[in-house]
């Protein structure tokens, strides 16, 4: 009579290394293929960016607004998108280094133009001339005619390069700010008033997961599982 035998496996932690390091590989080369994916996509819409050109139109308020494409980047890439596309604005380059964590950049400029401006005199001077007037500054340039019934013919043109930057600042030596801060060129233009909004989203401490290894019954003898678990991250780094 032919009795069948049943051989359990022993636990042998060769081949438990063997398994943690090809899962440690697969998660890392999965985690690595997610990584240049996203690096990629970014790539993609920094370069649309780039060549993208500011439009000027309406709302629905009547307002007139200015809109172009913006970039995307991570506190780790700063330095790549620095480097290659914020080169030539040093002042906005110069803002983002001095904060410790930025959250969010902008650089904008403005530019004030008055052409073909007409003022009366209430009373005209009484005897006839006609002068020309002109001053020419780094900050703004002006023009304009006057005679004995006003001014007529008034140019004015000034620039302003404004760049503002929302991150954590350090304020102290070990102290740090949630702030702001707004730069403009040309210091005849006057920031009255400033609100600004970082919107961020809540860390999930939660997840779902698949995981495979070996588990440690209450006997205490490894077992080989593959499950779903619920998992919760008591440090994110």
């Amino acid at each position: 009579m032919l009795k069948n035998k049943i051989h359990i496996a022993s636990f042998s932690w060769t081949k438990f290394v063997l398994i943690v390091i090809i899962i440690v590989l697969a998660v890392i080369s999965l985690k690595q293929y997610s990584t240049n994916k996203d690096f990629n996509k970014k790539l993609k819409l920094n370069n649309e960016a780039r060549k993208d050109t500011i439009e000027h139109f309406q709302n629905n308020e009547g307002l007139w607004v200015a809109e172009k494409k913006a970039f995307q980047t991570t506190i780790k890439e700063m330095n790549i998108l620095i480097d290659d596309i914020l080169h030539e604005n040093e002042q906005l380059s110069t803002q983002i280094k001095s904060f410790k964590k930025p959250t969010s950049a902008s650089s904008n400029t403005t530019k004030v133009s008055i052409e073909k401006v007409d003022v009366k005199f209430t009373n005209p001077v009484d005897f006839k001339f006609d002068r020309e007037f002109q001053k020419i500054t780094t900050h703004y340039n002006l023009y304009g005619k006057v005679n004995q019934f006003g001014i007529y013919d008034f140019r004015f043109l000034a620039t302003n390069n404004q760049t503002l930057v929302t991150g954590i600042k350090k304020t102290g030596l070990f102290s740090t700010d949630f702030t702001s801060e707004l730069i403009n060129s040309n210091p005849i233009f006057l920031t009255s008033d400033m609100t600004n909004i970082d919107f961020t989203e809540n860390q999930k401490r939660f997840s779902i997961a698949v995981f495979s290894g070996y588990v440690i019954p209450p006997n205490l003898k490894p077992t080989f599982a593959v499950g779903v678990g619920v998992s919760y991250h008591l440090i994110q780094f």
